[in-house]
């Protein structure tokens, strides 16, 4: 029978470090544990080596104990199977549902933290929520409206939690590699909700781009088009372009004021020309006499 220094070399060859850090990693760290462990069973342990086994477990245990789980290197098991499943079953009772799903809507990304570890951060949350649920609740349809609950707030929460408002729109707008898990639902959640209570909305065109569905100060054509404060119209900004602008940057040759031209003047002012079939120049003449008669008037 190998010593148990030989054993504990193979063990910790074999099984991958694990450091037992509190947080979303540690998810990951027991997976990689308990595959370790399985893997230590399949290559050493036999049906005939009793003393093997418990060599094996004696140092599994030991590897527990330099860990944060002190609790559990303090029970005895029979096989490996049994300490890796009561690694799970300890684990998972550490966090209920309800924690969980405080963690996941609370989670943001840091600010060196690229977004596939933020990603696969909540990764870890959900599956590990995913885990507690089966646990809990039997199969059925209370079991599937909680599970598509956890998927759908990890969803949401991934693309709150986006620093950089560019790489929201690129997730909402097509799956990632790394997370596609997590983005495979982002469209479905940030559609527009449907008026099913509000039958008005439904049955009432939108007065902006006429379709049927949502009313005038949620629609996003409208919400989504420059509109300009001066003459209070779609399509530009405030600018010199704007035919507000350009009216009132126009001078009138006939007053010499801005904001109207000069055939508005004339309208205003003098508006018996505009009913005279008189030729130009004779309308001028006419003008200067008016404006004699106005600027000196004949005493009675």
């Amino acid at each position: 029978m190998p010593a148990l220094s030989e054993v504990t070399k193979i063990v910790n060859d074999t099984v991958p470090a694990f450091f037992g850090t509190d947080g979303p990693d540690l998810h990951a760290e027991v997976s990689r544990f308990v595959q370790g462990c399985k893997m230590v069973e399949s290559e050493l342990l036999t049906g005939e080596n009793n003393g093997l086994v418990q060599m094996v477990i004696q140092c599994l245990k030991l590897r527990l104990m330099g860990s944060a789980y002190s609790k559990i290197a303090q029970l005895q098991y029979g096989s490996v199977d049994a300490l890796c499943n009561a690694i799970k079953k300890h684990y998972l009772k550490r966090r209920s549902t309800d924690k969980l799903r405080e963690l996941i809507t609370t989670c943001k990304q840091s600010i060196k933290e690229p977004a596939s570890k933020f990603g696969e951060r909540l990764d870890a949350l959900l599956s590990e929520s995913l885990s507690v649920i089966e646990e809990e609740w039997p199969a059925g349809p209370g079991r599937e409206a909680i599970v598509k609950d956890f998927r759908r707030i990890t969803t949401r929460s991934f693309l709150k939690g986006l620093r950089d408002h560019a790489m929201k729109a690129r997730f909402m707008g097509q799956e990632h590699e790394d997370l596609i898990k997590i983005v495979e639902n982002a469209e479905e959640i940030f559609e527009e909700p449907t008026h099913s209570i509000n039958t008005m909305a439904s049955a009432v065109p939108c007065r902006f781009c006429n379709k049927m569905g949502h009313e005038w100060n949620s629609c996003r054509d409208r919400l989504n088009t420059p509109y300009c404060n001066n003459c209070g119209e779609y399509g530009h900004e405030v600018g010199p372009r704007c035919k507000s602008t350009v009216k009132n940057n126009n001078i009138c040759t006939f007053c010499r004021n801005k904001g109207h031209t000069r055939k508005t003047a004339e309208k205003t002012e003098y508006p018996i020309l505009q009913n005279l079939q008189i030729k130009r120049p004779h309308r001028k003449r006419i003008l200067q006499a008016t404006t004699k008669q106005t600027a000196h008037p004949e005493p009675d």
